[in-house]
């Protein structure tokens, strides 16, 4: 099933709060929503602070979150949804 705004089920994302992102996937879609689950993460490839984390989208993580598209993009809750790519980061400068 694929919503108004082109996303289906299956579809990698990337949620971010601050400077953090956190990988998820699609796994259902309404004509209007997303409902997104955070996904596992293996262990970082390069030496820090260099990022590289291999993405395991087949590995449920986390809760069902549900995003809206506002006119500033997918939004839940302080979150924010990139779609099309799923990616782990955490900001090294804390």
């Amino acid at each position: 099933m694929v919503n108004e705004y082109g996303v289906e089920v299956g579809t990698p994302v990337t949620l971010g709060i601050g400077s953090d992102a956190y990988p998820g996937v699609v796994t259902r879609v309404t004509p209007k929503t997303v409902v997104v689950r955070e996904v596992e993460h293996g262990p970082n490839q390069r030496v820090w602070p260099d990022q590289d984390f291999p993405i395991y989208l087949d590995k449920i993580a986390g809760g069902e979150r549900v995003f809206r598209h506002t006119k500033r993009g997918w939004r839940s809750h302080g979150l924010r949804l990139g779609i099309g790519t799923a990616r782990y980061y955490q900001d090294p400068s804390f």
